[in-house]
């Protein structure tokens, strides 16, 4: 196991006391060659192998529950695995290797000791462990990964890596618009209502991120329960407040987002970070 040194960042979106449900995009200033984790989508830290292991659980567990797929677009697909390659090999270098021989694409992943082949058409060389290039990307980051593809009259979300879903699970949203996501979340109707110019500016524009939070009793990462997890609860099932034994947390969810305008789709980052409510 690799000595991870970057430090984790600590948002606080929450200080100011006011949930939001407004879509509160910033520009985010993406820079690979930057230290300053603000200018990434992803994020490796000193929390990294916390985030490891939750996805290879959720693997453990049934992959497809995790990773779900409809009506992509393969060009979409291979863009969003070209950004997330030269983002992570750029940025982490010492951790992601790329190498080309006889036409075969290398990548070696030191935080996973995994060794990834595929072609320069980014499909999968020779591997039983993942169901796919972007599956086993996903795979080595701490983010989790979403694409949303646009067409002339629709929106979709195509495809989900969700190992560390808030009580929601990438089966019942798979293939969903914008529309259909967000109608349970409370105060959204307003923005539901004429969101399609807010999606096309993310994918002309950008990158962005934004933040959610809420409060959690633990700091567990997949608290998707609709997926009827199948490892024992002591991973996934959130705990009872306990008045005896308090433990309270801000989980804290910063979400960046890349477009792709040659494809009309766009890439949505999901990263988890937990605040004890006690050292606030």
């Amino acid at each position: 196991m690799l000595t991870i040194n970057n430090k984790q960042k600590k948002y606080t979106p929450f200080l100011k006391g006011k949930y939001e449900v407004s879509p509160g995009l910033f520009p985010l200033a993406l820079d690979f060659k930057s230290t300053d984790p603000d200018h990434h989508i992803i994020q490796i830290d000193e929390n990294i192998y916390k985030y490891l292991k939750n996805k290879q659980e959720c693997r453990d567990d049934d992959i497809t529950k995790y990773y779900r797929k409809h009506d992509e677009d393969s060009n979409s697909v291979k863009a969003a695995n070209k950004f997330v390659l030269k983002h992570i090999t750029e940025t982490y270098p010492q951790y992601f290797q790329l190498a080309k021989n006889n036409g075969i694409n290398s990548l070696k992943c030191l935080l996973t000791e995994k060794l990834i082949t595929f072609t320069d058409n980014y499909e999968l060389i020779e591997n039983t462990e993942f169901l796919s290039l972007y599956d086993a990307l996903s795979s080595q980051v701490p983010e989790d990964l979403v694409i949303c593809q646009l067409t002339e009259n629709n929106d979709w979300l195509s495809t989900i890596h969700l190992c560390s879903p808030s009580y929601w699970c990438a089966e019942e949203k798979i293939g969903m618009n914008f529309e259909q996501v967000h109608n349970p979340v409370p105060g959204m109707e307003r923005m539901i209502q004429n969101y399609r110019p807010m999606i096309e500016a993310v994918v002309r524009k950008g990158p962005f991120f934004r933040f959610i939070w809420e409060l959690n009793t633990d700091t567990t990462l997949n608290h998707a329960t609709k997926n009827k997890v199948s490892l024992n609860p002591h991973y996934w099932q959130e705990k009872k407040f306990d008045i005896n034994n308090p433990e309270l947390y801000v989980r804290v969810e910063r979400q960046s987002i890349v477009g792709f305008p040659d494809t009309n789709a766009f890439l949505f980052a999901i990263r988890t970070y937990h605040t004890p409510v006690k050292d606030l």
